[in-house]
């Protein structure tokens, strides 16, 4: 499949990255015991990604309450590997979705602590590691392009593992913040600090792949295996 990096990456949501893979997936396939299962992996995208807009979800641990935000970084995509598998007495073009992807990543890290403002940056880096998504998709072939809703997300969040200093300032602070805050548990506080979690797309979600990004290759290949909406009634004629 071939998509605009330029116009992709800056407009690519880590939380939907799922999404995406799933679309441009369709390159094998083999008869599985629940449906048609297919697996694969897409060399267009793994690579490098800046920017993302993706959020955080807000750490909630040891009486304090952090949220975090990284307004520029890059990810690198090193490879993945996707399985879909049909699923029996759903409507066409569901699919079950897991999702494994190699990557590693570095920015900027922005903290601010909740309860008393305090804020505080540095830089991060997300070791190279293997982190995993599924869900239940359903793809429908629309005009101009393709429909993505999620039927049934199977994990809520994106976690991955990152490294920053901001940890230990927080943790050397922690003395000082329990003046603030009763009962802070620098400890558990330390170890929240070293996992993002990425909200992933809820059941109900749509999302949008305009034609226009695909081949006419990949478009044909996606029609065959989207739901195609039954067509509107139209008026009768008058007479």
């Amino acid at each position: 499949m071939s998509l605009s990096r330029t116009g992709f990456s800056t407009r690519l949501r880590l939380s939907w990255l799922l999404v995406v893979l799933v679309l441009a997936s369709m390159s094998s396939a083999e008869e599985g015991s629940t449906g048609t299962v297919f697996r694969a992996e897409l060399e267009t995208l793994n690579g490098t990604f800046t920017d993302l807009r993706a959020g955080f979800v807000p750490i909630d641990r040891g009486g304090a309450t952090i949220l975090l935000r990284s307004p520029r970084h890059r990810i690198t995509v090193h490879g993945h590997r996707l399985t879909l598998s049909e699923v029996p007495d759903s409507p066409p073009g569901t699919y079950d979705v897991w999702l494994t992807v190699d990557l590693d990543g570095d920015g900027e890290l922005e903290a601010i602590v909740q309860q008393t403002g305090t804020e505080l940056k540095d830089r991060v880096v997300a070791p190279r590691q293997t982190v995993r998504m599924s869900s239940r998709l359903r793809l429908t072939s629309v005009d101009g392009g393709f429909s993505i809703e999620v039927v049934k997300p199977y994990l809520h969040t994106l976690d991955f593992r990152i490294e920053s200093r901001l940890a230990a300032q927080i943790v050397s602070s922690c003395s000082g913040l329990s003046l603030f805050v009763g009962g802070l548990d620098c400890e558990a506080l330390e170890d929240a600090l070293g996992v993002a979690r990425v909200p992933m797309p809820e059941a109900g979600q749509r999302f949008w792949l305009p034609a226009e990004r695909l081949t006419e290759a990949d478009r044909e290949l996606l029609r065959s295996w989207a739901a195609v909406p039954a067509a509107l009634p139209t008026a009768a004629e008058p007479q």
